[in-house]
């Protein structure tokens, strides 16, 4: 059963178009050639999203922040803590308010490259 479009997405991702690449990128370390496959995608979205579902105490309807650079495991955990129920809220790390909160680096495990901030209330600046 399809729960939201999110869902729907991946469901389509595995069944459709499981070995094309969905995603492909230099190692900044290594400097070597990565791919991950529509499947391999979507298998690493439902693990984020237990991973917010399991680290998040009901996590349904909270405002979730991911601080992260342009890289695949921002895709992972944006669709991962929506299909999870969480609310994404979109943050300008180019405000003096911001600069605090560190920010991490991109590499292969995804569960521990991106910095998750919740807001009870969000800041009007």
């Amino acid at each position: 059963m399809v729960n939201n479009v999110y869902d729907l997405v991946t469901r389509t991702m595995e069944q459709e178009f499981p070995g094309r690449v969905a995603f492909r990128w230099v190692e900044d370390a290594t400097g070597t050639v990565k791919e991950k496959t529509y499947a391999e995608y979507a298998q690493d979205i439902r693990r984020a999203a237990a991973w917010f579902a399991r680290n998040i105490p009901e996590v349904e309807g909270k405002r979730v922040v991911l601080l992260s650079r342009n890289c695949y495991e921002y895709g992972v955990n944006t669709f991962g803590a929506v299909l999870a129920g969480a609310v994404l809220v979109t943050m300008n790390q180019k405000k003096t308010w911001a600069t605090s909160v560190s920010r991490p680096t991109c590499s292969s495990e995804f569960s521990s490259q991106v910095t998750v901030r919740m807001f009870s209330t969000l800041a009007t600046r």
